[in-house]
C-alpha cells in the first residue's frame, strides 16, 4: 500500500490487530466497513475485538486457575500435570491396578499425585461437582506452564507429561533423553514408547494399551459404540469390519498409517453406512467416556492390561530419585 499510494486497496480480514495497524498508519484515508451490514465503523467497534478480548481473557483465566490449583496444595508431593484431561485418568487407573501386583511393588514407594481436572466444555462432565477443577489444557499450554513455573523455585517437584504425537513438543520436553530438568523443581517428559508400539512411536495416551483392549464395544442406550483408530480406515474414510461398513468424515484423521483416535466427542464422528441408517448416529466412543469407564472399572473395561504404562512410571521414579 505504501509502494502504490494512489491505488485503492480493498481488504477482507477477521483480525482486529490488522485494523489497528492500518488505522494507525493511514488514519483518515482508511474506511472500515463491517459486513454484512455494510456500515462504516471505527476499528474499536469491530465485532472481532470482543472475540479477541474474550479469548485472551479466558486464556489468562486458564493459566491463573492452573497456577492456583498447583499453588493451593498444602502437600509437598510431586505433582503430575498431563497434557489432556483423559491422560491423568488413564495413568491413575494404571497406577491403582499395578500397585496391587507384587512384580511392581516399587510403585507403592512413589509419592506423587495428579492434577485432576476436566475441560471447560465437556458433555460428560459432572456439573454437580462444584469443587472440580475445570480448565483447558493442550501441549502448547503445557509448554507455557513449564516455562513459567521454571522461572521461580517450586516447593515441590512438578512433572509435566505430554503425548509424543507432536515432534516439536517431543524435542522441547525431552529431546533424545527420557526427561528434561528445567530447574527450580520443574521437569518435563513425553510418553515413553512401550514395546508393542516400537514401530509407531508417535503415540498419545490410548496407545499405551494394546489395540484389543481399547476397541472393545459397549452398548450405550440402543447404540453399540467403541473407540476407533484412524489406521482402521482406508484413505477415503471407510472401514468394513466383515459385517458393517463405517465411515469417518475427517479425512485428515484416517488412513492406514494414521496413529490417531477418532474421538466420538468431537467432529471426528463415525457413522454407519446402510439403507436404513441415520447418518447422524455416532458409533464412536468419546475419549472421555473411555477414560472414565477404565478408571471406574466399568464393563467391558474392568480388566485392562496396563503393562504399557510401566516405562512411564519408571521415568517418574527416576525423576523422584534425583
Amino acid at each position: 500500500m505504501r509502494l502504490f499510494p494512489k491505488v485503492q486497496f480493498i481488504i477482507s480480514t477477521h483480525a482486529p490487530l490488522v485494523l489497528l495497524g492500518l488505522e494507525e498508519a493511514y488514519g483518515e484515508n482508511l474506511d472500515i466497513i463491517e459486513l454484512p451490514q455494510g456500515r462504516k465503523i471505527e476499528s474499536e467497534q469491530f465485532s472481532q475485538f470482543d472475540n479477541a478480548y474474550n479469548f485472551i481473557t479466558v486464556t489468562e483465566r486458564y493459566r491463573r486457575e492452573i497456577k492456583a490449583a498447583i499453588d493451593n496444595s498444602n502437600t509437598e508431593k510431586t505433582l503430575i500435570v498431563t497434557e489432556g484431561s483423559t491422560d491423568w485418568r488413564h495413568m491413575k487407573a494404571a497406577l491403582q491396578t499395578l500397585r496391587n501386583n507384587e512384580e511392581y511393588a516399587w510403585l507403592n514407594r512413589l509419592d506423587f499425585e495428579f492434577l485432576e481436572y476436566s475441560p471447560l466444555k465437556d458433555e460428560d462432565f459432572d456439573t454437580n461437582d462444584e469443587n472440580a477443577i475445570r480448565i483447558n489444557m493442550s501441549d502448547s499450554e503445557l509448554k507455557t506452564m513449564a516455562s513459567v513455573f521454571s522461572k521461580i523455585s517450586q516447593k515441590r517437584r512438578i512433572i509435566f507429561v505430554a503425548d509424543r504425537d507432536v515432534p516439536d513438543i517431543v524435542k522441547v520436553f525431552a529431546g533424545d533423553k527420557k526427561f528434561k530438568n528445567w530447574g527450580n523443581n520443574v521437569f518435563t517428559m513425553v510418553l515413553p514408547v512401550p514395546e508393542h508400539r516400537k514401530d509407531t512411536p508417535n503415540i498419545c495416551i490410548e496407545f499405551l494399551y494394546k489395540d484389543e483392549d481399547v476397541i472393545r464395544p459397549i452398548n450405550i442406550g440402543d447404540i453399540q459404540r467403541r473407540v476407533f483408530f484412524g489406521k482402521e480406515f482406508d484413505s477415503t474414510g471407510h472401514l468394513f469390519d466383515g459385517e458393517t461398513t463405517y465411515f469417518c468424515r475427517d479425512f485428515n484423521a484416517v488412513g492406514p498409517n494414521k496413529l490417531t483416535v477418532i474421538d466420538g466427542g468431537s467432529k471426528k464422528k463415525v457413522i454407519r453406512i446402510g439403507a436404513n441408517e441415520n447418518e447422524e448416529t455416532n458409533y464412536a466412543l468419546s475419549k472421555m467416556n473411555f477414560a472414565k469407564m477404565v478408571i471406574n472399572k466399568q464393563q467391558p473395561f474392568e480388566k485392562m492390561d496396563f503393562k504399557g504404562f510401566i516405562p512411564l512410571f519408571e521415568v517418574i521414579r527416576e525423576i523422584l530419585e534425583l
